[in-house]
């Protein structure tokens, strides 16, 4: 989120972000994959899923991040879920006026 800076720090390099949140037609296994990263198209969003079922998700759009942790993948989530999820939290805050 924020080209990976937190406040006035830069935690990530911006560059990094950058190409790891992008689409690459030139990559395997899918060109909405950079750098362990899936890309979220229709939000401009990006995520990463890892092993039992945990889930990080970034909606830059929003300013939002949703994490999810767990030892259980029996719901079948996936991260366009958690998108839709990320874009129904940002509309309800963008309702509210916050």
């Amino acid at each position: 989120l924020n080209d990976g800076r937190r406040g006035d720090q830069q935690v990530i390099p911006a560059a990094w972000v950058e190409e790891a949140a992008r689409v690459d037609m030139t990559t395997d296994p899918s060109a909405k994959y950079e750098y362990y990263w899936w890309m979220d198209e229709e939000r401009h969003g990006f995520y990463a899923e890892g092993d039992k079922c945990q889930f990080i998700y970034v909606y830059p759009d929003a300013d939002l991040v949703i994490t999810r942790t767990g030892m259980d993948c029996s719901n079948g989530h996936s991260g366009v879920f958690y998108g839709m999820i990320a874009e129904w939290m940002a509309q309800q805050i963008y309702d509210s006026g916050q």
